[in-house]
């Protein structure tokens, strides 16, 4: 029975061989790379300038802005229209036609009508 090992692997081309990551990593002097792009995502405190719904002033950094809101005491919610607008939600009734054609096809069928 042969032994299953789990690990994350590398071949290794020299001596055609798998070697685990680290191991190969540390035969070439690679580190681990865990994405394709040059640097982490950054998201900028800059945005286009907005007017804001609370005072009416225009603004073009997104900490400066929401820092009115908290002083406010105000939620930033969005231009989503589930939560700027929310609706209940309403079951549709059934048709009272359809619900007399169903119970009368229920009868037909256990011979009991019309």
């Amino acid at each position: 029975m042969r032994k299953v090992v789990r690990g994350r692997w590398r071949y290794d081309p020299e001596t055609g061989k798998l070697l685990t990551i680290e191991e190969h990593n540390r035969k070439y002097g690679q580190r681990q790379v865990r994405s394709h792009l040059p640097c982490p995502m950054l998201i900028a405190d800059h945005m286009e300038p907005v007017k804001s719904m609370l005072d009416g002033q225009m603004y073009d950094s997104k900490s400066a802005l929401r820092r009115t809101y908290k002083a406010a005491g105000v939620t930033e919610v969005g231009d989503d229209p589930s939560v700027t607008d929310p609706k209940p939600f309403r079951k549709p009734r059934p048709k009272r036609d359809d619900i007399k054609a169903s119970v009368a096809r229920a009868f037909s069928k256990a011979g009991l009508g019309a």
